[in-house]
């Protein structure tokens, strides 16, 4: 594990092996040798070992530079978006949607900003 992650093993609530995790109502954040992944609302994203600026995503997750859209139609959430305030992390913005999206007029939009730990 990357010593990024490891400063942050301590505040994670449980570990199974090589796998650690921070668990509340909303988050979810899931910690092993390869992957980071984290889980907002329904809203999830995976850091994998690959992207070389992982420490970077990751540390800009803790600091809340991130803001997610969440787009509804008749209090329905059709989909989110999570989007990262830094130019350079922009690339690594996600989008899930729920179920399948037919062409819907969307009549509210709720926009979260990420909280700093």
């Amino acid at each position: 594990m990357q010593p990024i992650f490891e400063k942050y093993k301590d505040y994670l609530l449980y570990s199974d092996q090589n796998i650690y995790v921070f668990e509340n109502d909303a988050l979810i954040i899931t910690l092993n040798d390869n992957d980071v992944i984290i889980q907002l609302n329904n809203l999830k994203f995976k850091i994998p070992e690959c992207y070389h600026n992982r420490e970077q995503i990751f540390q800009n997750f803790i600091l809340g530079n991130y803001c997610i859209k969440e787009y509804f139609r008749n209090n329905k959430s059709l989909y989110a978006k999570l989007i990262w305030k830094k130019r350079e992390l922009r690339k690594y913005n996600k989008k899930t949607k729920y179920g399948f999206l037919q062409c819907k007029k969307i009549n509210k939009i709720e926009i979260v900003q990420g909280a700093a730990w």
